[in-house]
């Protein structure tokens, strides 16, 4: 009888080690560059077109700001007035500029709410403008014009 000869394992060195690793490496890089930031990106190109649109039709318009509450809305400025637009950017409500009164908002919100205001947006309610307050730990939205309660919610 012969004996069955054993064959060695055959050894292909640290190189291969090395260039299967840069290859796991590079294929984890392409996947998250896919998979996480690619939806970050789309949604920044998808704000710009917004903006972009929205600036054709109020050409000096400033301080472009997306919300959202109930639904998408955009607001921002110009040096006579406050505009919004829904998610289509189509204008759904304008107010003088003189009638935006950030002092009043944040009065209203300490005496009638307890809320010591550290940011006051403009945001879109239900059916109406609002402002944003954020205080600690709440979050009250104004009726931009009769300052009454739109919604309320501690965090």
């Amino acid at each position: 009888m012969s004996e069955i000869k054993k064959k060695k394992p055959k050894y292909y060195g640290p190189w291969l080690s090395f260039v299967l690793a840069c290859t796991l490496v590079c294929l984890i890089a392409l996947l998250w560059s896919l998979f996480i930031s690619g939806p970050a990106r789309l949604h920044e190109e998808q704000l710009q077109a917004a903006y972009a649109k929205i600036q054709k039709q109020v050409p000096d318009i400033k301080g472009l700001e997306q919300n959202i509450f109930e639904y998408v809305t955009y607001s921002g400025y110009t040096t006579e007035n406050v505009y919004w637009f829904n998610q289509k950017c189509e204008e759904i409500a304008v107010r003088d500029l003189s009638t935006l009164d950030y002092a009043k908002v944040r009065q209203v919100a300490k005496e009638e709410y307890g809320i010591d205001a550290e940011t006051i947006d403009l945001t879109f309610g239900y059916s109406a403008p609002c402002y944003e307050v954020r205080g600690k730990n709440t979050l009250l939205l104004l009726n931009y014009d009769t300052l009454e309660n739109v919604y309320e919610r501690k965090e």
